[in-house]
Order: C-alpha cells, then sequence, then structure tokens
C-alpha cells in the first residue's frame, strides 16, 4: 500500500485503532460487564495503533540523507530533490550564476512536474577587505 499521501497516513493511524476499539467494545460487553470491557477495548486499540503506526512508518518513502547533497524545492511545485556538488571545489547551491564565472550550470527535471530546474554550484568565495593604516 502506498503511504506516501498524509490523509491516508491519518487514517491507517487513527482510524484503524478507534474501529478496533468499538468492535472490541461491542462484542465483548454482554459477557464481561463494561468496566472489564472497556480495559479490554482500549488495551486492543493501543496495540492497533502501534501496529498501524509501524506499518505506515516502514511504508513511507525515506528520504536521501546522503552527505554533502542540499535538498531544495521545485521552482513550480515545490517538489523535494536532492541535489549533490559536482567536485569539492564548488560546494555552495546558488539560483543565479557567480559574478565571476566559475559556477557549474546543474539542470534538474522535476519528476513531480516535469518542469526544469535550473541551479548553479559555485566556488565559496570568502568576502575578505583590507585597511590600510597610516
Amino acid at each position: 500500500m502506498n503511504f506516501e499521501s498524509k490523509r491516508l497516513q491519518i487514517i491507517a493511524q487513527w482510524i484503524t485503532p478507534a474501529f478496533a476499539f468499538v468492535v472490541a467494545l461491542i462484542t465483548i460487553s454482554n459477557s464481561l460487564g463494561l468496566e472489564r470491557t472497556l480495559f479490554i477495548s482500549v488495551i486492543i486499540a493501543l496495540v492497533g495503533w502501534i501496529v498501524a503506526n509501524q506499518i505506515v512508518q516502514r511504508a513511507k518513502p525515506k528520504e536521501s540523507n546522503a552527505p554533502g547533497g542540499y535538498t531544495i524545492g521545485c521552482s513550480k511545485c515545490s517538489a523535494a530533490m536532492v541535489l549533490h556538488p559536482p567536485d569539492s571545489q564548488h560546494v555552495m547551491l546558488v539560483m543565479n550564476p557567480c559574478d565571476r564565472g566559475d559556477s557549474i550550470e546543474v539542470k534538474r527535471r522535476c519528476s513531480a512536474c516535469k518542469t526544469e530546474n535550473t541551479r548553479y554550484w559555485d566556488n565559496l568565495h570568502p568576502n575578505v577587505a583590507t585597511v590600510r593604516i597610516k
């Protein structure tokens, strides 16, 4: 089952244990009395919530946490994508090329909306100023 939708995650995590609570409450209430039935129903609902939560957590898509990657959003739909530096010199990810002309252009097509996104990898240019004291 695909758990990418937030609505589906909420349904799986909360509606399932609520349904288990109601079913247990109705099924056991005739034979054990109200106090024991509530106690057992709460336990069944908690177990159902734990199981549903584990299923959703395992089925969620994992984000890439590779070192050196930057997560950016698509310029049109804001879908997340991870960009990695091309080498050890160009480590700053910027929207516009550098004035010095040493930026590397990277184009990435968004998987959600198919828009081509352009970013630039740039060298780290420290802002250095000198002062002459007489």
